[in-house]
């Protein structure tokens, strides 16, 4: 696809993950003129475990189906190699999707509304103008009234436009992992795996899709060093290294900082998804996020459109109201569970259940982490 050498749009989104492609598609249904740029070719491949969470398939307002590879409707859970609990539910709690895909597909609902999308298009320069923002990328320039940073956890639009980069990261390792004996492959369909403390202070996951797992370990830790081992190690502990050939094998990294976080918008630009950097910081779950955080930036940028001169900072409120007390519960049930093992792990042998199916009720989006904090307390189910 080609552009003009200048173009003027309402809002150019940089960043066609699902933050930048959602937003992009409710701005279009509400009839304003976007424009969303991407660095790669899509559809591309992108680092993630690819589980959607309930709560996340409930915020979008179209059926996602063509890109589901799976539906979990089992959890497993281990702690240390030792089986805590599988719990089985009659609805999904996580759908499986592959990135590439499921990205392509929002930016093409955003499209279907009437957004120009260019990819392969590098962002180069952001200036103020009289009309907004003057944004320089190699497909040409493109004069907005917004400009919305969706580019990740290294944004450069966080840089240019002075709302500063992404804190609190941290690392986690994945590959898709092909099994020798596609049989070997049946018995994890419909079930997800979380193993707690690998690496010490975080954990692996497998996640089935329709021809292979992604396989992958999180750590809470900013400069854990020994992750590669730690993923190896995993591989061996659920007997599968001498089963599987592995593929894109990649590390990558997860923004936890909100508690940290001061400032996502300025009078023209705002941040959403990972270059906000609001990833939950015991899971590292991060689309949950980037389609609220959509949501909220499309109704404040619709009021900064309709005249209100207050309506990017607004977004910044709306975010820390919706999710900075969330976060902090999150983060000291996290600090507690990862790094105080000799007084979590027993808690979490003695009440695996109780805490498994809290969990589920937070990612299907029954219940909050302050529910969860409150519960831990007294150690009891309500």
């Amino acid at each position: 696809m080609t552009v003009a050498h200048k173009s003027t749009c309402d809002v150019l989104i940089i960043g066609a993950g699902p933050a930048g492609a959602y937003l992009a598609y409710l701005l279009a249904a509400k009839g304003y003129s976007v424009a969303a740029i991407d660095k790669e070719a899509f559809p591309r491949y992108k680092v993630c475990g690819g589980g959607l969470c309930a709560r996340s398939v409930k915020l979008l307002p179209f059926d996602i189906a063509p890109v589901v590879v799976d539906k979990t409707t089992a959890a497993f859970v281990s702690l240390r190699n030792r089986h805590l609990c599988l719990k089985k539910l009659d609805d999904p709690i996580i759908h499986m999707v592959k990135r590439e895909d499921f990205d392509a597909f929002l930016i093409e609902k955003a499209v279907s509304k009437g957004i120009r999308f260019l990819d392969q298009t590098r962002l180069e320069t952001i200036t103020s103008s009289k009309y907004g923002v003057e944004v320089q990328t190699s497909s040409g320039s493109f004069k907005a009234q917004v400009v919305v940073g969706a580019d990740g956890v290294h944004s450069k639009t966080a840089l240019l436009t002075g709302l500063g980069p992404a804190r609190n990261l941290l690392p986690a390792i994945e590959a898709e992992a092909f099994m020798t004996r596609p049989d070997l492959l049946e018995d994890y369909h419909g079930c997800v795996h979380f193993d707690l403390a690998i690496p010490p202070q975080g954990y692996g996951w497998i996640f089935p899709k329709a021809e292979h797992l992604s396989i992958g370990v999180f750590s809470t830790l900013q400069k854990e060093k020994g992750l590669k081992r730690a993923f190896s190690e995993y591989l061996e502990i659920k007997g599968l290294k001498e089963s599987i050939r592995l593929q894109r094998l990649k590390g990558h990294m997860i923004p936890a900082g909100l508690k940290t976080r001061k400032r996502i918008a300025s009078s023209n630009s705002l941040l959403v998804g990972d270059a906000a950097g609001f990833a939950d910081p015991i899971t590292g779950e991060g689309i949950y996020q980037a389609l609220s955080q959509a949501e909220l930036a499309a109704a404040a940028i619709g009021n900064f459109l309709q005249g209100s001169p207050d309506g990017l900072k607004t977004y910044e409120r709306m975010v820390m109201k919706k999710f900075r007390k969330e976060h902090i519960y999150a983060w000291l049930l996290g600090a507690f569970f990862y790094r105080l093992p000799a007084l979590s792990h027993p808690l979490l042998r003695r009440h695996s259940e109780l805490v498994t199916d809290l969990h589920i009720d937070i990612i299907t989006g029954k219940r909050s982490y302050k529910d969860l904090f409150k519960i831990a307390l007294l150690l009891k189910r309500p």
